[in-house]
């Protein structure tokens, strides 16, 4: 089974609302789904009591690419947990085998999560304490400190501090961490309306970069979101109307306040 919604990717029960839909509405008509293997081979993600890189050869599987993959992948095809970041290696590799060879878009993007989770924690080891404490333009306290060296590690998290101890403070000083190693070149803050100018005053406050808040009309918000400012502050409500208008935007960085 496989279904690109966010059920079938996190219940590790390897079937959803939507699968389950499909096998209804085979059994009804008297038909059965196909079970035979496919004859091109792909890398694909088993969400089957927790996620999986697998490799699936396929009936026309050409013996160079089984050969290839022995590098990579266990006895049962399962990808070696350090060998998830070289696997754009063996895919280039496979496909000289077999220009019909797939790679799933959530196996791609699970191998693009693995490089970047290596990379900032390698990074992260080769900081000064230093990198961390100067920041921004303010003494952190140590739990702080802590907080933004957590947050850089992990890629996602909650900051859940209690009310007063300095959550934005942590937030902007991951992203002018995350800035400084050349990670993010643009971050989106997503806020309530009341709080998009003491978001402002806070970035002006401890940094240098530039900063702007997205309000006004739409054709102007479009404007504003392609400007060059390193920070746009935008709530909830107009973000919500901005992309159903635009279709889509794009940040290396989400922080989202209150959430």
């Amino acid at each position: 089974n496989y279904c690109e919604c966010m059920d079938f990717r996190t219940n590790n029960l390897g079937v959803c609302k939507h699968v389950e839909a499909v096998s209804i509405w085979l059994e009804k008509r008297g038909k059965k789904p196909v079970t035979a293997l496919p004859k091109r081979s792909s890398l694909e993600m088993s969400y089957k009591g927790g996620r999986r890189l697998m490799l699936r050869l396929g009936t026309t599987a050409p013996e160079g690419l089984a050969m290839a993959a022995m590098r990579y992948f266990d006895d049962d095809f399962t990808a070696v947990p350090g060998m998830v970041a070289e696997l754009p290696s063996f895919i280039e590799q496979a496909r000289k085998f077999d220009p019909q060879f797939h790679c799933y878009p959530d196996a791609l993007n699970y191998i693009l999560e693995e490089r970047d989770r290596l990379r900032r924690h390698t990074l992260l080891g080769t900081l000064k304490p230093a990198d961390i404490e100067n920041v921004l333009d303010t003494k952190l306290y140590p739990y702080q400190i802590e907080g933004i060296r957590f947050a850089f590690d992990a890629g996602r998290s909650l900051i859940a501090d209690e009310m007063g101890l300095g959550k934005t403070v942590q937030a902007i000083g991951t992203a002018e961490l995350m800035k400084k190693q050349n990670m993010v070149g643009s971050v989106l803050i997503v806020c309530p309306t009341s709080l998009k100018y003491q978001w402002k005053k806070e970035i002006e406050r401890f940094t240098g970069s530039s900063v702007t808040v997205i309000e006004g009309l739409h054709t102007h918000r479009r404007e504003l979101y392609k400007t060059e400012a390193f920070y746009k502050i935008v709530s909830y409500h107009t973000l919500a109307n901005d992309i159903k208008a635009f279709g889509t935007l794009r940040f290396d960085m989400l922080i989202m306040d209150e959430v």
